[in-house]
């Protein structure tokens, strides 16, 4: 029988984590659902011992605050152990707006559990990502709303509104306007074939009452990402059928864009949709052609997970190692840590560069990153357990254990990517051992002890 996969946030948890996510969050919820106050995610930022709020995007500083007194009232229907925790309520910040159900974790955390994810990236791969990428954004500014869905498009997303922010000075009026602009102009829906065998489909459904409420636009720009294109020709069959059940249209032509894994291109397509009653619509299809769509089916490339049970995705933090290579498969640039999708899109905006690394060079920058990988990890989950200690919700006894299973983790952690730090190179073995070297002698030595003292008491 097949082992079935689990994924690294998916593991099981300490119980006063649990605890946490069992007796406070749905009491914060049904406060939220019977206040009518309906947030983007809810969830528990153990680091700094709160509840943290994403509120919709066009809330206001008032609505924030009776979102955040809400939440506390939630929170003192909750045993009275966790009466001490705080509330944080925000906006959310990307320059685009995100539809999704509500009351879903606002992110999904790894653990020092979670062996660390290596991936292999051509850089050739993201020239050719980039260059597609760039064909999409040149058709934005004709473009009254820009849709894509989740999680194929959003690694373009980010790509093209990242740009368009850069292109403004931070943080003056000027940015405030774009940023502004941008949030009114681009959005993100969940994937409309998750659940497609559900009775009820809510993606699509939320999808299609958007289009029913837009406003008069000249032109919708969709598009999405898939190995085939079958992204695309769904998208076709959606909009037949919508246009069948209307007797008009708010938008003046519709233009689908379909990134695919090919190496043949393919002719755009002219179509027409005709609604009811009413004017035709032109509705074009444009395929642009990549050789390897490296970030498909890689969450940790994209930064994001599906909760397709709840029709809703969330951010990620999954512990991975990312090589980009050249066409020789020699590696020329490293990045490691819980935000490899950051460095996706900044290897996108500008190339890494293309002198090879030496082998030495490559082995130094590995154990570098995944030092810092497991030490990050070690000091977020040791700062939940001290501010959780420090709101009275864990007390002494519990603090201590946790902290002391914390180190255990950790130091297995290192013995468990003992492979990264492994080499055989003289210039290598002459260069300063590694953290995990001596950590394996100190375990050698300290089993060596263990031995003599079960001998000397055998004696």
């Amino acid at each position: 029988m097949k082992k079935k996969s689990v994924r690294p946030y998916e593991r099981k948890t300490p119980l006063w984590k649990a605890r946490l996510d069992r007796y406070v969050l749905p009491c914060v919820q049904q406060a939220l659902r019977e206040a009518s106050l309906p947030c983007q995610a809810i969830g528990v930022d153990y680091r700094n011992g709160v509840i943290r709020i994403l509120a919709e995007p066009e809330s206001d500083s008032s609505r924030r605050k009776l979102i955040e007194a809400t939440t506390r009232h939630g929170i003192m229907q909750a045993p009275m152990l966790y009466h001490g925790l705080g509330v944080v309520v925000t906006r959310c910040a990307y320059p685009y707006t995100v539809h999704v159900s509500f009351d879903k974790p606002s992110k999904l955390l790894t653990s020092l559990e979670d062996k660390i994810k290596l991936v292999t990236i051509k850089a050739s791969e993201l020239v050719s990502l980039r260059q597609a990428f760039d064909q999409l954004a040149a058709l934005v500014p004709a473009a009254d709303r820009v849709v894509t869905f989740a999680l194929g498009g959003i690694t373009a997303l980010n790509y093209i509104t990242r740009n368009l922010l850069s292109a403004v000075p931070q943080g003056g009026q000027q940015w405030i306007a774009q940023h502004a602009q941008m949030e009114q102009q681009f959005h993100l829906f969940g994937g409309i074939s998750w659940n497609k065998h559900a009775p009820f489909n809510f993606n699509k459904a939320q999808f299609l009452y958007w289009l029913d409420h837009l406003p008069d636009v000249r032109q919708l720009l969709v598009f999405d990402a898939s190995f085939s294109g079958s992204a695309i020709n769904k998208l076709k069959k959606l909009f037949t059928e919508y246009a069948l059940g209307r007797d008009g249209f708010p938008f003046d032509s519709v233009h689908l864009v379909g990134i695919r894994e090919s190496e043949v291109p393919l002719d755009p397509e002219h179509l027409t949709l005709q609604p009811k009653a009413g004017q035709q619509v032109p509705l074009t299809v444009t395929y642009l052609s990549v050789p390897d769509l490296v970030t498909e089916d890689q969450n940790e490339l994209i930064g994001y997970d599906a909760l397709k049970q709840d029709d809703s995705f969330a951010a990620i933090g999954i512990n991975a190692l990312a090589r980009v290579v050249d066409d020789a498969d020699r590696c020329v640039t490293i990045a490691g840590g819980g935000d490899v999708a950051g460095s996706v899109q900044r290897w996108l905006r500008d190339p890494p560069r293309v002198r090879p690394l030496s082998n030495t060079e490559e082995r130094i920058l590995k154990e570098a990153a995944v030092t810092q990988i497991l030490e990050n990890q070690r000091d977020r989950e040791r700062d939940a357990v001290m501010a959780m200690a420090n709101r009275r919700v864990i007390d002494t006894a519990t603090r201590d254990a946790e902290l002391q299973r914390i180190e255990k983790r950790f130091q297995g952690a290192f013995m468990r990517e003992r492979a990264v730090f492994e080499c055989s190179s003289s210039s290598w073995r002459d260069s300063p051992k590694p953290f995990l070297h001596q950590l394996q002698q100190k375990g050698r030595a300290a089993a060596k002890r263990k031995r003599g003292a079960s001998a000397k008491n055998h004696r």
